[in-house]
Formats: structure tokens, sequence, C-alpha cells
């Protein structure tokens, strides 16, 4: 899309069309695309009350008319940059482009109206020769004349600054966008990388305690089993067998016999003078009426 201010007008007949005056053409804008271009008209108001300062005011200012190219049935090219746009409904359209940009508008102009169809195309084939012409002349004129050589070098070597300095800016955004968006991301990287480290160390951590909280439970269980043998051993029930009983002296295991076998104590109570064995209970033997201890 092409946007360019212009001066244009609209009149319903050939002949109100015959008392165009450029001086009276009210200003607007143009936006030019492929298929259709749309004409805006600026206020009053910024025309008037800015004078030629109106005319660098930004803003499209209120939509007149849309012409889409099939809507032409044909048009004239009474000098450069002006068009005069014979649509299909009987309206006629001039337009003309000035100031900086009308080159570039003009080639946008020339593309929209080459959609015209069969026979607007050779017309527009026509006019884009007639155009190729007129640079040729101005070319060999400029050859000639060593002032306008310079002027024209000027130019295109302005042109030439601005687009090297156009393309210039756009590569430097470009680059700037594409480094930021790679600090982004090496940023976003680093802290997904420091959350996954985190992460990982917790797990450890976790582990870690599981691991001593088992180790510990172990060490209990087997402190707990360590204190349950003694308990069980202290109250356990002796099993004797039958050659087998408790030394009243020491109180440890012992076969039957007279004697303990761990202490020597005698199991039985004996008659000191005549060996009779006596009950446990008894004072004095039975059978020679000794004393017994």
């Amino acid at each position: 899309m092409v946007k360019k201010t212009i001066n244009f007008n609209i009149v319903d007949s050939v002949d109100e069309f015959k008392k165009f005056k450029f001086g009276g053409m009210p200003e607007g804008t143009i936006e030019i695309y492929d298929d259709y271009i749309s004409l805006f008209t600026k206020s009053k108001l910024v025309r008037m009350g800015f004078g030629l300062i109106g005319s660098a005011i930004e803003g499209k200012g209120k939509a007149t008319l849309d012409i889409r190219n099939v809507d032409v049935d044909h048009f004239e090219k009474p000098k450069d940059y002006i068009w005069d746009l014979y649509l299909k409904n009987g309206k006629i359209v001039r337009i003309l482009l000035s100031g900086f940009g009308a080159k570039n508008a003009a080639a946008a102009m020339d593309l929209f109206l080459s959609g015209m169809g069969p026979a607007a195309g050779e017309q527009a084939a026509r006019e884009a020769a007639r155009v190729e012409e007129a640079e040729e002349e101005w070319q060999e004129a400029t050859i000639l004349d060593p002032g306008m050589m310079r002027a024209e070098q000027g130019r295109q070597a302005g042109e030439q600054a601005a687009t090297a300095e156009t393309i210039g800016k756009r590569i430097s955004d470009e680059f700037l966008k594409s480094r930021q968006a790679g600090e982004q991301a090496a940023a976003a990287r680093a802290e997904q990388e420091r959350i996954a480290r985190e992460q990982a160390a917790a797990a450890e951590a976790q582990a870690e305690q599981e691991r001593i909280a088992r180790e510990q439970a172990a060490a209990e269980a087997a402190r707990a089993e360590q204190e349950r043998i003694p308990r069980e051993q202290e109250t356990a029930v002796p099993v004797f067998t039958a050659d087998e009983i408790i030394c009243p002296s020491c109180k440890e295991r012992t076969p039957k016999g007279r004697f303990c076998m761990m202490c020597g104590s005698p199991l039985k109570k004996i008659c000191p003078d005549c060996g009779t064995e006596l009950p446990d209970r008894a004072r004095f033997c039975f059978h020679c009426g000794c004393k017994v201890d």
C-alpha cells in the first residue's frame, strides 16, 4: 500500500470536467493498493486554518470514495502525475500527485490501472512506454546540461542514502529484536536450569532424610531387641528335665544328686553323724537323734 497527499476532484459529467481548474482542486489523501484506491478529503479547518502547513499534518481525513480497478472504464494522462479516471458509473475523477514521494505513488497508480482489463492494459502499457520515453529524454537533457546532471546525481545520491539509512535502521532494529529475544531465551533457559537444580537438590535432601530416618528406625529396633532379650531371659520360666533341680544355695541348675555341681552345697539334708537322708524341714536325725543344722 502507498499513501500520498494529493489534490483531486470528482464530477458527474464531461461538461463539468471541462471546467476543472488545478488551483481549485481540494486537498486530500490517497491510499493506493493493487486492485483499488481510497480517496480521503481533508477538512476545511486543516486546509484553511493551517494554510500550507496543512499538507504536512498527519491523518487521512474524511473517507470520500473507493475505486476498484474494475470500476474504471478508461483513463487519460494529460501530464505526468495527473490521471483522469472515467468510471463506468459516469463519474470522472482527476487525481494530481505532487511533492515528495510522487514518483513511487505514480508507479503504484500505474500498477493499479494495469488491472483494468485487456484494453485498459494496453493503454497502461502505452502510458508506461510514454513515461519511459520521457525519462530517457530527461536523462539525455541532464547529460547535455552539467548543472542538471549534478542535480540529478545529487538527487539519486540522496535517494540511495535515504534507502541505505532505512535499510540500515531496519537491520539494526531486527538485530536488536533478535538479540533481545536471544537474551530473553537464555535468561528463561538459565531460570529453568536453576529451578531444576533446586528441585534435584530438594529431592536429594528428602532422600537423605528418609535414609537417616530408616537408619534411626533400624537402630531403635535393634536397641529394643537388645533390651527385650534380657527381659525375656529374666522373666523366662526355667524348664527342667527329669534329672535336674535348682540348688537351694546358688539357685543354679544342677543334676539331681547329693551336692550342687555349681557351688558344692548339699542338695539334700543329711545327718552329719550317721549320714541318714532327712527331710528338708528336719531339725534332728530321726535315726540317731543327732542335731541337724
